[in-house]
């Protein structure tokens, strides 16, 4: 029977290996009962379940919840493609007629300590991979931020006051500073979390 003679740890790694998640940690809980959960901490995924939970209840769960991260981790805009095609939307609805168009916005992997960035002279935009996983708003408000920049380089009156007509900005900024705090405390960058109940429920 498979499974047998292993640990829920090694169970979880294979599952979890199969679906293309290469880093998981199963931590069990004297405090949980019936709640099982999957957030992203420091890189890691981590599985969080009731300590005397079996293997045969704690799989099926585990599968669920990693499929729902790897979702989320894709974000809605998972190709270069629709980011580009999100960032004409919104260069439409919230800016001056005839403002500048981005020559190209991507996604990057490059960008730990940033956002987002933009190189006015050749019109490019990249956006960090962290922000996939983030409420809509706040990658919208970035993606503005950067469209902005290609008027203005700094930060000055006239780039806020451009800004202002997204009616999301000070929530998306409110996030952001939240992650960038939590992350100078040692804590993950931004901890998304799915939970799925024993009996069915999540």
């Amino acid at each position: 029977m498979p499974g047998v003679g292993k640990s829920l740890q090694v169970q979880v790694q294979e599952l979890a290996a199969s679906m293309g998640v290469p880093d998981v940690q199963l931590r069990l809980s004297a405090r949980r009962r019936t709640t099982v959960s999957a957030f992203r901490e420091s890189g890691v995924v981590v599985i969080s379940a009731p300590v005397r939970i079996r293997g045969d209840e704690l799989l099926p769960l585990a599968e669920q919840l990693l499929g729902r991260l790897i979702t989320q981790a894709q974000g809605k805009y998972p190709t270069d493609e629709l980011l580009a095609q999100r960032a004409r939307e919104l260069a439409r609805r919230w800016l001056p007629p005839g403002h500048p168009e981005a020559v190209s916005v991507r996604w990057t992997g490059a960008q730990v300590r940033v956002w987002g960035t933009c190189v006015a002279d050749d019109g490019a935009i990249r956006l960090s991979n962290r922000l996939r996983a983030m409420p809509d708003y706040v990658v919208d408000y970035v993606i503005l931020h950067e469209l902005v920049h290609l008027v203005h380089t700094d930060h000055g009156a006239a780039f806020d006051a451009m800004l202002a007509a997204f009616p999301e900005r000070d929530r998306a900024r409110g996030f952001l500073d939240g992650v960038t705090w939590s992350s100078q405390q040692g804590e993950s960058d931004y901890i998304s979390a799915q939970q799925m109940d024993l009996f069915g429920q999540s």
